[in-house]
């Protein structure tokens, strides 16, 4: 389940004033910021696993086994 910053909104923080909304800030800021980061980093790690499978047939290939 993904959890976006309105729904933490929704469920913890609706009529919260001073403090509370410093700490919605910070979960809207590091909730989006790993967001962000997460698809870039799956595909990236996928597309090395990829390379590194390939890299290895290769190396069996040439060294015969």
């Amino acid at each position: 389940m993904i959890v976006t910053p309105m729904v933490i909104d929704w469920m913890f923080f609706s009529g919260a004033t001073g403090d509370w909304r410093s700490v919605q800030a910070v979960v809207e800021v590091v909730l989006r910021t790993v967001a962000s980061v997460l698809a870039p980093l799956g595909a990236a790690l996928i597309a090395a696993a990829v390379v590194m499978t390939y890299i290895e047939q290769r190396e069996r290939i040439t060294d015969g086994h």
